[in-house]
């Protein structure tokens, strides 16, 4: 006997071994923002597939790194969805007798002058009543008078009810559906709904109904700041639901772009010099090592985003990447308001699982007609790419004339040697134009006069010629006559931003600025558009004049931009104009853990066998309440285990008080 129940308990305590009882299956939780207010969201919460009563705890967590939520606190109500019956009463128009009306009414008013007055009736009420009814009486003894015998009556004919739905915020009573019913006036085709009270009317005229098998609707709302939109709130932190032990996140309708991206950088931008809204603004995002933790991103950073707060993914470029080092991209802005400095971006970063998302194209569509980084092509230093989508390669001269690709301002640049006449030869993109916008940054480490940034010739456009007394001159013409603006005494020995606009016949049609100096305004009246196009435009060279410094950037636009805009890309180049946060990470779904594990199970089954070999009181007692316990724990996972678990825990109990009962 004592050999088969220790085979028996060992069979018992070796099936806990494999189990080790795991986590129930997940719940399907869907998450969906039903209410907005400018400093609370309510989101609605939909837990389907329970196949018993579940605990729902709720808590909003901060995004690691995020020193505080922001969050206020938490309201939850349960949604009970409520059948309701829509009455509807199908009537027609019938003529009956004028004297049967009159006799109808007079009995009416005969009745409410007899009725008794109850003791704090509003006596009010009935005079009006009797009024109107007087007044009603005295409409049908006119028309008689003038020979009516009949007068047209609404009579009811049947009594509609349509099924339709609604919600309110109270526990859920699970009830079962109903569907549409017509209850005829005066009789029935067929036996009356369970629902009818009268022949006209429902007892129950709204009942509780199931959202589903295993289905619960709750309501949290969160109250909250900043708050943006339905689609976040933020930096505040994310809706998390606690069931039956196990995390559900709401990564829908936080403010976190995607759950496959664990990390993001806050990159808050400062348009407090501006007074215009800049639209569609290319701004320029610097990593360093102190600002960005390169070992959390891909070794290439190919998966580096970057999203608006509306959760728009945004048009961005890679300029230069350095793993450990500086790197560099260009992010399209849709808008940039005016004066702000609280308007931002997010860049996400941590996934494994992509490629590549770069579209410069889209970053340089603004009016763009080239734009060169200066770094030159991959697998090809004989060339530098346009990055806009027009494709304006720039080709060095060969040999000696070639420029040569150094660490630049902003990623890298080409330094010239003006005695060698190196040069980048373009397109002229500005040839035949109305209306551009030249900018460039540059350095130089000496002062040399006669020299330039690009162009084609004196009568045609050429931007950045410098004479002896080390003035700065920027023409525009149309091949037979020019305009041109001066600032005398623009250049000097260091890191330069200059740039000129210009607009064709115009009496204020050409200016150019170098770091704080800007020139007047030349009149350009008479000149209807650059001369030249079609050929080719040089980089380092304009005429016959070439240049002695290192160019670092160099924008052409078909557009003349304004001074808000150019001051904005300046102060984007010089890496002042973004705010750089904390990285924040995604909180991390943790597994439930196992009910029972591998070492209590090991421990279960010594303690178990020991007890029916040795049969020892202290033994039998520990069996007993590891036994019980194991059968607590395993009754919602596997039934039949519970089962076995409770008896075997009944024997050790049977065994205690044996072996108490033998001692005695």
């Amino acid at each position: 006997m004592v050999r088969a129940l220790r085979v028996a308990l060992l069979v018992l305590l070796l099936g806990a071994l494999p189990y080790p009882i795991s986590a129930a299956d997940p719940l399907d939780v869907s998450f969906e923002v039903t209410r907005v207010t400018p400093t609370s969201a309510t989101i609605r919460a939909t837990i389907s597939g329970a196949t018993g009563p579940i605990q729902v705890t709720a808590r909003v967590d901060p995004y690691r790194g995020t020193p505080h939520p922001a969050v206020q606190g938490l309201q939850v109500q349960a949604v009970e969805k409520v059948a309701q019956y829509q009455h509807t009463p199908e009537t027609e128009t019938v003529l009956v007798p004028i004297d049967e009306k009159i006799a109808a009414l007079e009995a009416e008013v005969a009745a409410l002058v007899k009725a008794p007055i109850v003791k704090g009736e509003d006596t009010t009420l009935r005079e009006e009543a009797i009024d109107g009814k007087a007044t009603e009486f005295a409409a049908l003894s006119a028309q008689k008078d003038l020979g009516a015998t009949h007068v047209p009556q609404e009579v009811v004919r049947a009594h509609r009810y349509d099924l339709t739905y609604k919600e309110r915020l109270v526990p859920v009573i699970a009830t079962t559906e109903g569907a549409t019913i017509v209850l005829a006036a005066q009789s029935w085709a067929e036996p009356p709904p369970s629902q009818l009270v009268s022949d006209t009317e429902l007892a129950v005229k709204e009942t509780t109904v199931n959202w589903g098998d295993g289905v619960s609707v709750y309501e949290y709302t969160v109250s909250t700041e900043p708050m943006h939109d339905a689609d976040g709130w933020g930096t505040s932190g994310i809706l998390v639901l606690t069931i039956d032990g196990r995390d559900y996140y709401d990564d829908t309708h936080s403010s976190w772009w995607d759950a496959a991206w664990p990390y993001r950088m806050k990159l808050t931008i400062d348009n407090s010099a501006s007074t215009e809204n800049l639209i569609d603004f290319p701004i320029m995002v610097k990593l360093t090592p102190d600002r960005f933790d390169y070992s959390f991103a891909q070794v290439d950073g190919d998966d580096i985003r970057f999203v608006d707060p509306d959760g728009t993914a945004l048009d961005y470029e890679c300029d230069t990447w350095e793993l450990d080092g500086d790197s560099w991209f260009w992010v399209r802005v849709p808008q940039i308001d005016a004066t702000s400095t609280s308007d931002y971006i997010w860049m996400y970063y941590g996934t494994a699982a992509v490629g590549n998302g770069e579209n410069a194209d889209g970053v340089w569509n603004a009016g763009y007609a080239a734009v060169y980084h200066m770094n030159d092509k991959p697998g090809d230093p004989t060339q530098i790419l346009d990055s806009t989508a027009n494709g304006n390669t720039g080709t060095k001269g060969a040999g000696a004339a070639a420029p040569t690709e150094v660490d630049g301002l902003v990623g890298k640049g080409q330094q010239f040697v003006a005695a060698n006449s190196q040069v980048i030869a373009s397109p002229d993109v500005l040839g035949g134009a109305t209306a551009f916008t030249i900018i460039a940054a540059y350095s130089k480490t000496a002062y040399a006069p006669r020299q330039t940034v690009c162009g084609t010739g004196v009568l045609s456009w050429q931007f950045g010629y410098e004479f002896a007394d080390s003035r700065w001159e920027v023409s525009a013409g149309d091949g037979v006559s020019r305009a041109n603006c001066i600032i005398h005494g623009g250049q000097t020995v260091g890191q330069h931003f200059a740039w000129a606009t210009f607009v064709a016949d115009n009496a204020q049609g050409l200016r150019t600025g170098i770091d704080d100096a800007i020139s007047s305004f030349a009149a350009t009246v008479g000149i209807t558009a650059i001369g030249g196009g079609g050929g080719s435009a040089y980089i380092g060279k304009a005429g016959s004049y070439f240049a002695d410094k290192r160019i670092d950037e160099l924008r052409l636009s078909s557009v003349a931009r304004s001074a808000e805009w150019i001051e904005a890309e300046y102060l984007s180049m010089w890496d002042s104009m973004l705010t750089y946060g904390d990285t924040e990470g995604m909180p991390e779904e943790v597994a439930e853990e196992p009910v029972v594990a591998v070492a209590s199970s090991l421990l279960c089954v010594g303690v178990a066998l020991a007890a029916v070999r040795q049969r020892h009181i202290i033994l039998y007692l520990a069996a007993f309440i590891i036994l019980l316990f194991l059968g607590f724990d395993t009754f919602g996972a596997s039934l039949p285990l519970a089962i076995m678990a409770f008896i075997f825990s009944g024997y050790m109990l049977y065994s205690m008080s044996t072996w108490f009962w033998s001692t005695r």
